[in-house]
């Protein structure tokens, strides 16, 4: 099963930084100020949004982007086929309209002939022609082509063994598009609002090469247009007057800056920026009590478990496997560790994936019982199991608990040990490993662990990509299993044209993972966002992607277009 036949997961590190636990005390300290300054905050007269983006941007090429950071901008740069609005939703973008034939394979869509590049011309069929040829060639190298798998050809296009030209995609005029699936794809519709299947301006790439994306170089077609790049400093997007909604993009510049989360933060009290992400170490009821009318929470499609290696002697058996996810709190990880709003997990996709559809699959399965039961019978149980499974005082388990390096994940590794420790005394004996992202990486990815800590967030609502880590030949099975019913199950799911018949099949690939304890589920990940009053548009409350795009703002002061969802 080749990996490219899904949505591939995009692993983050979600490491936190030691320098903002350290700072809490002082940033806490200051909390009657701070309270001060926000009761007395006015409203500016501005034509800027100000935002904390935590990081250099690294590339502006929609074909070469695969983090959250450049994506930030070029939401606003660009716009695909397809849109989404504030709960994830696939939307009309650049195509009006679209139509699905009754085998599911082939996608036609009617573009809008109001819908323009920053330079004035129109955006064509061709475009997206281009785009999608020359992001699935080889020679870009781009890290989501994975994505064009989905597309009739397009496994052997981006392997090199046919031409571009024989991928699935034609223009059937100007301003009407066709694309032939590989198989049926329920879920198509939101991989289109991936930045790797936006429109590309030919001529510009073709003048200017890899400086294309530079300012006065690049031509775009979303709500804005890039203005300034400052390597280290800031970007500068400007309104795109060519944009066909720009009747309601309320905001003339928005001004991201590459800050970490303490620096976002310490600008953010100091009225210099609009919207940042507050620091690792604050709790959420902290930050509440300090900024009560400008924070807002979400749940976040993103989950955070530990790999279990069954390759290992020991981490084999399933009794044992069972018996470690049995004692590991969540609530109180959740609760007490993280405190950031994150809910305990069980599951093996966040809970909020499709409206939460998954988020209970647990209460389905007799292996799982345990979930309802009292700590102290959790453990009774699971002692048991490690015991018929050969362990004990005298012939302990042994392993290592691997995690990358960070004050945050080296926290929740130890509240993990300790519980092991409490339930299982000398049965077993667990020491704790770290490196750095990178390096950890390559560990994980070659199988040289025992148990290790990983962190994975969603490209779209839709389980696909956690569900193939569990598959036999997965190059995200970072822990070696081979349970083929899981793969036939989610084949059946990839390629079901109906929603039920996908979601049927996916909640049965999960349910066989699930049984088998190939991971311990830790936290349903949340973010946090510090938006200044003054700002209006925003309500994440389903976007449980965390994709933003700067058109939803407006200024209250200064608003003059309808609040745009």
């Amino acid at each position: 099963m080749s990996r490219i036949q899904s949505i591939k997961r995009t692993i983050k590190s979600m490491s936190l930084s030691l320098a903002g636990i350290v700072l809490m005390v002082v940033l806490l300290s200051g909390c009657q100020s701070q309270q001060s300054d926000v009761k007395q905050a006015k409203s500016p007269v501005k034509d800027t949004l100000v935002i904390a983006n935590d990081q250099d941007v690294p590339t502006l090429d929609p074909g070469l982007s695969n983090d959250s950071t450049s994506n930030r901008v070029i939401f606003d740069l660009f716009e695909g086929l397809v849109n989404q609005n504030q709960a994830n939703q696939p939307i009309p973008g650049v195509a009006k309209s679209w139509k699905v034939s009754e085998d599911g394979l082939k996608y036609t869509f009617l573009l809008r002939k109001d819908a323009k590049w920053s330079n004035g011309k129109a955006v064509t069929a061709g475009d997206f022609v281009y785009a999608f040829r020359r992001n699935a060639a080889p020679k870009t190298a781009s890290p989501q082509n994975y994505i064009f798998a989905l597309i009739k050809n397009g496994k052997a296009v981006t392997e090199g063994k046919l031409p571009v030209e024989d991928l699935g995609i034609k223009a059937l005029g100007e301003y009407k598009l066709e694309i032939t699936l590989a198989h049926p794809a329920v879920y198509f519709p939101s991989v289109l609002t991936l930045p790797v299947t936006f429109p590309l301006y030919k001529p510009a790439i073709d003048q200017y090469g890899r400086s294309w994306t530079q300012p006065k170089h690049m031509i775009s077609n979303g709500a804005y247009t890039l203005k300034e790049w400052i390597v280290g400093g800031h970007i500068l997007e400007q309104k795109n007057p060519f944009y066909w909604d720009s009747k309601n993009v309320a905001i003339k510049y928005v001004k991201v800056l590459p800050t970490n989360t303490l620096s976002g933060y310490n600008g953010y009290r100091a009225g210099e920026i609009d919207i940042a992400t507050p620091p690792p170490g604050i709790r959420l009821d902290a930050l509440k009590k300090l900024f009560p009318n400008e924070v807002y929470s979400a749940p976040y499609l993103a989950i955070i478990y530990y790999w279990i290696n069954v390759r290992k002697p020991g981490l084999d058996k399933l009794e044992v496997r069972k018996a470690l996810s049995m004692v590991v709190n969540r609530e109180s990880i959740a609760k007490n560790v993280i405190a950031m709003g994150q809910t305990a997990a069980y599951g093996i996709v966040p809970d909020m994936i499709q409206d939460g559809i998954y988020q209970y699959l647990y209460k389905e399965l007799p292996s799982y019982k345990w979930v309802e039961m009292s700590m102290e019978k959790r453990i009774q149980q699971a002692r048991k199991l490690l015991m018929e499974a050969g362990y004990s005082d005298q012939h302990p388990l042994r392993f290592q608990l691997s995690y990358n390096t960070s004050e945050f994940n080296k926290q929740i590794a130890l509240s993990v040990m300790q519980m092991w420790k409490t339930a299982f005394g000398n049965m077993l004996r667990v020491t704790l490993a770290n490196e750095e992202w990178k390096v950890y990486l390559n560990t994980v990815n070659s199988g040289n662990f025992d148990v290790a800590r990983m962190g994975s967030n969603a490209d779209i609502n839709a389980p696909n990509q956690y569900v193939y880590q569990f598959t036999c030949h997965a190059d995200s099975n970072a822990g070696g299993s081979c349970i083929k019913t899981i793969g036939e199950y989610y084949q059946k799911g990839l390629m079901a044209k109906t929603q039920r018949a996908y979601n049927e099949n996916m909640a049965k690939a999960m349910k066989v993972a699930m049984e088998n304890y190939l991971t311990i589920p830790i936290d349903n990940s949340q973010y946090t966002v510090l938006v200044k009053p003054y700002i209006g548009g925003y309500h994440p409350d389903q976007n449980y992607l965390n994709d933003v795009y700067s058109k939803w703002f407006y200024f209250k002061t200064s608003r003059s277009v309808k609040e745009n969802n």
